[in-house]
């Protein structure tokens, strides 16, 4: 998928990360992609936040959309 939308290398890391641990848990997912895109930007010093879309995919044609943007810095104090 990120071949066709031309993403760079890696962007959906995350994604692939969580699916591979622990399956297609449906609407669960994004919450533990989240929590992986926030472990990735702990790990990566200098890595700023961007703006991200998330899509989940249902059985049938269910489609969940988010445009997210972080504000401010999200490494633990």
């Amino acid at each position: 998928m990120d071949k066709v939308l031309g993403l760079d290398a890696g962007r959906l890391a995350s994604g692939r990360t969580v699916v591979k641990e622990y399956g297609n848990m449906l609407g669960p997912t994004v919450i533990f992609v989240l929590d992986e895109l926030q472990r990735q930007m702990e790990e990566e010093e200098g890595k700023e936040a961007k703006w991200e879309v998330m899509m989940g995919f249902g059985p049938g044609f269910t489609i969940e959309t988010m445009v997210l943007h972080a504000a401010g810095n999200l490494k633990k104090n």
